[in-house]
């Protein structure tokens, strides 16, 4: 799983005022479809980059002495992290580093480029999902059209759309 995360201020969230958005061919939208776009078209600058081979070598140093220096942990909190990760497609002999590190490009368990390449291509409008959080008051200044669900288990209420097609068109030219 790729996760963004990006946290909006209320005024962020809200529908479109005063602000002119670069992203944006249509000038109606709501502020945080500007920022959901923003982030796709982050995502084809990635996929039209050079990937030079220092940056994983940097990365792979960097979270190495991270590792190798890192605090201890509360016992309960330590056991709960270790038993969360023992479901990764980790070695036995990595479960403890192997969540923190990232191995150098050259190296047997390193992705390299290309498996970044293909991460990078999948990362499209119609294979992802966003999920937009917020209070009850805030969505129903947004869209106080949504007709919401209650989940069974806890009572979360919630509302699916699909994206419309003028904004797949709009990510899809990037």
């Amino acid at each position: 799983m790729f996760k963004i995360t990006i946290h909006l201020t209320s005024e962020g969230f809200s529908k479109y005022h005063n602000f002119i958005s670069a992203f944006s061919l249509n000038n109606s939208t709501e502020n945080y479809r500007s920022v959901i776009l923003a982030a796709y078209k982050y995502l084809a600058l990635l996929r039209s980059s050079v990937f030079e081979p220092f940056h994983q070598r940097e990365q792979a140093t960097i979270l190495s002495t991270r590792f190798r220096f890192i605090e201890k942990k509360r016992p309960d909190n330590y056991a709960t992290w270790i038993t969360e990760h023992m479901a990764w497609p980790v070695p036995r002999e990595l479960l403890l580093a192997g969540p923190q590190l990232i191995f150098d490009e050259g190296s047997q368990q390193g992705t390299g480029e290309r498996k970044v390449r293909e991460y990078l291509k999948s990362f499209r409008v119609m294979e992802s999902r966003v999920v937009l959080m917020a209070k009850v008051e805030e969505h129903a200044k947004v869209h106080p059209e949504f007709l919401w669900e209650r989940e069974p288990w806890y009572g979360t209420e919630y509302s699916v759309h699909k994206f419309d097609k003028a904004f797949i068109t709009e990510v899809k030219i990037t």
